[in-house]
């Protein structure tokens, strides 16, 4: 091994490491289930009326409660598992691993911009969108950095960090706005389908839009809350 690292890696490190809680079958479960869970929610929003409540009433049939869009039910505490014996947690499905993939705001998220892709793909199957590849590719890449920020997000709430949290969700509504901003207004004469496409994609960018808006309230309302080195 190079000299230079040997400051930062010792071959016996990896030896304290402990065994992981899953393997990779139970895991790819896991991450089924996710996506499971995220084809669940957009099925229901597609179905549910547009209005004002769409996203609570979304949550409702999901099983969420209030409780479980608050960051003060966060898991990122380690105590916050339950004590379970290491034999016992392995494969179990009635262990939640420390990750984001269950996480109400992680689920609408991912469910919303997979309903912005499907709908616009959609457009361009039939010829539909606009004939500038300028847009469709600029459109793309606000859809993608919005997601991300999304993910990263919701990994920093979960990780108590609730201030990073904010810059995130920050970012993914300037990447929203940016989205707003290039998605063209459908012209008089296009038809009804693609009326109705827009409708859906504004809809639904309006929607993350306002989940961000409510976890950047709570998130600023908790590091509020909390002591500081200062006090």
């Amino acid at each position: 091994m190079n000299d230079d690292f040997s400051d930062f890696y010792d071959d016996n490190d990896w030896e304290d490491v402990p065994e992981p809680v899953w393997k990779e079958f139970d895991w790819q479960r896991y991450l089924n289930e996710s996506d499971g869970e995220i084809e669940r929610f957009v099925q229901l929003y597609v179905g549910a009326k547009p209005s004002y409540d769409r996203l609570d009433q979304v949550a409702r049939h999901m099983g969420w409660d209030s409780g479980d869009w608050s960051i003060e039910d966060s898991s990122f505490a380690a105590e916050s598992q339950p004590d379970i014996p290491e034999s016992e947690k392995r494969g179990s499905s009635d262990f939640d691993p420390f990750t984001v993939h269950q996480h109400p705001v992680f689920l609408a998220t991912r469910g919303l911009y997979l309903i912005i892709r499907r709908e616009w793909e959609s457009l361009l199957n039939a010829g539909l969108a606009p004939t500038d590849p300028q847009i469709s590719w600029m459109l793309g890449r606000t859809l993608h950095e919005g997601e991300l920020a999304a993910i990263l997000a919701t990994q920093a709430v979960e990780m108590g960090d609730v201030e990073l949290a904010v810059c995130h969700f920050k970012a993914m509504l300037c990447e929203i706005n940016r989205s707003l901003s290039i998605l063209p207004e459908p012209e008089g004469g296009r038809s009804r389908k693609v009326r109705a496409i827009d409708r859906i994609l504004r809809g639904a960018l309006f929607d993350l839009r306002e989940i961000a808006l409510r976890v950047i309230y709570e998130c600023r309302d908790e590091a509020r809350r909390r002591p500081t080195d200062r006090e």
